[in-house]
């Protein structure tokens, strides 16, 4: 006989979950007791590792059953002596049995809320009844995903700055066996977000993606917030930064940044020197203290320069028509411009439509209203603008899509050289085509794009892609005006977790160690 007490302290379990398993016990050995005598013979080992009772000499107890209380519980010697020392105990693989089912119950909730952005409030009312049926489960939301209790803010002139960390990130991605590689290579993307519609509040997050890891999403360093304006003091924003930095890039804030003139300055490229009264940064910035080359290190992006700068700026000037300086050579060209065909074409290309383009293709007067990067240039619009504008701002447009497609995959490497020619025509004849006063910024950044590529790779590899997806997904981090930087640094550290097990799962590496230590 053993008290429950005793069972209690030997095998770890609740005085709830040993009464049940007692319960099980007891009506396996009623069974027996209902026979008369049986002869006792050597028991025999089942698949599982338990042994089996197959025939037991007990002479019936007429007051067995009374015995049998929610206090006491007999079981017969034999059935306890038939536990080796190599063996574990019927209490010992229940209990193990039990807290794995509890563990996942756990880790499927935790992934469940952060998957499908479960309300804390929802997600709280449904442990608490979970609980109700003894699920061993926390009380709140905030504990299961453990949302930190503070985030820790300091000023930045005007605003403030919460700031998580590149190490931070690869620890956890070490306590959660991700290999990690002992030398990597981090992009660093920087821009404006603004979170409301109604108002001028906005962000200026700091995201990194490892490039060793390219399957894995990107992740947030550090986040500025203010109601109107952006971080004046670049020593403030980037000094948490400075330490753990390597290379930095994205086009629009690359000057801010650096602490040199704007894109649209004078003096506005940052990879040669060109005439002016000014050479080299007025500024010594933060970013000078690290080891970096500071022109090789922040390359040219294609997302801002050529999709959303070159690109959209080309067909508004086709659109445009009369609307900037022209000659009367290039008015002529301007005018065999056929939108009514172009849209035709375009609504006939509908059904063809490449699997990459995800969105149903517009018309193309509606299509600048709500112009999408790669669409135009890589795909379809080498396709809507043939015959239907002049040959030479056509095949100014083929030169350039033609260069740009050689720079986005490592296949075509060794066409760079090609790319690099095709884009100094390219800038040529757009001098000829638009005039040398539209000749920007941007349509300079062409002629350094191959430079970039032979020294970090195809375009792909420091796109600004998954840093602007990323924005998107901070925005929707905000569920109220109030405390907006506390409230996108919870749910940064909280989905942290959720990207880990989503690269861990694109590599097949079959078990994950979902619940870590994330606070901070």
């Amino acid at each position: 006989m053993e008290e429950i007490g005793d069972l209690t302290r030997r095998t770890g379990l609740s005085r709830r979950t040993l009464k049940r398993k007692s319960e099980d016990v007891r009506n396996k050995c009623q069974a027996y007791f209902q026979s008369s005598e049986v002869k006792k013979k050597k028991p025999s080992s089942t698949d599982n590792g338990i042994y089996e009772i197959q025939e037991i000499s007990v002479q019936q107890d007429h007051k067995s059953e009374e015995s049998f209380n929610d206090n006491i519980v007999k079981i017969p010697e034999e059935v306890l002596s038939l536990t080796t020392e190599d063996d574990h105990s019927i209490f010992e693989d229940s209990s193990q049995e039990e807290n794995n089912c509890e563990r996942n119950i756990y880790d499927d909730l935790l992934l469940w809320s952060l998957e499908c952005n479960i309300r804390n409030s929802s997600l709280t009312k449904l442990l608490k009844i979970l609980r109700s049926h003894g699920h061993n489960l926390p009380q709140d939301a905030r504990t299961l995903k453990k949302t930190p209790r503070t985030v820790p803010v300091k000023d930045v002139d005007p605003g403030v700055y919460w700031h998580f960390g590149i190490k931070a990130m690869i620890d956890l991605l070490l306590e959660n066996d991700v290999h990690v590689p002992s030398s990597i290579t981090v992009d660093i993307n920087l821009d404006g977000l603004p979170i409301y519609d109604s108002s001028s509040s906005v962000f200026w997050p700091i995201q990194g993606q490892i490039q060793e890891l390219k399957a894995m999403k990107p992740f947030v360093i550090g986040i500025y917030f203010h109601i109107k304006s952006k971080p004046k003091c670049m020593h403030q924003f980037l000094g948490s930064l400075v330490d753990e930095m390597i290379e930095f890039e994205n086009a629009q804030a690359l000057a801010m940044v650096k602490m040199i003139q704007q894109h649209n300055g004078k003096h506005g490229c940052p990879n040669c020197h060109i005439i002016g009264r000014h050479d080299g940064p007025s500024e010594i910035g933060p970013l000078e203290k690290l080891n970096i080359d500071m022109v090789r290190s922040f390359p040219t992006e294609y997302l801002h320069v050529v999709c959303l700068g070159v690109v959209k700026k080309k067909l508004r000037m086709i659109m445009s028509n009369l609307r900037f300086p022209k000659s009367n050579r290039q008015r002529e060209m301007f005018e065999r411009t056929s939108f009514m065909n172009i849209n035709k074409v375009t609504s006939l290309s509908q059904p063809s439509k490449p699997l990459e383009i995800h969105r149903a293709i517009r018309h193309f007067t509606e299509y600048l209203s709500d112009f999408k990067g790669t669409d135009f240039i890589l795909y379809y619009g080498i396709v809507v603008l043939k015959d239907n504008v002049h040959p030479k701002i056509y095949q100014n447009f083929v030169d350039l899509h033609c260069a740009l497609t050689i720079c986005m995959t490592d296949e075509y490497s060794h066409f760079i050289p090609f790319a690099d020619a095709v884009f100094k025509k390219f800038v040529e004849d757009y001098k000829i085509i638009y005039g040398s006063c539209m000749v920007s910024y941007n349509v300079h950044q062409l002629l350094h794009i191959t430079d970039a590529v032979k020294y970090f790779g195809n375009l792909n590899k420091y796109s600004a892609y998954p840093f602007e997806s990323k924005l998107g997904v901070i925005k929707n981090y905000l569920s109220s005006g109030n405390f907006p930087l506390e409230q996108a640094a919870k749910r940064t550290v909280e989905h942290i977790i959720l990207d880990i097990v989503n690269y861990k799962k694109s590599l097949d590496t079959g078990n994950f160690v979902y619940l870590i230590n994330i606070n901070k």
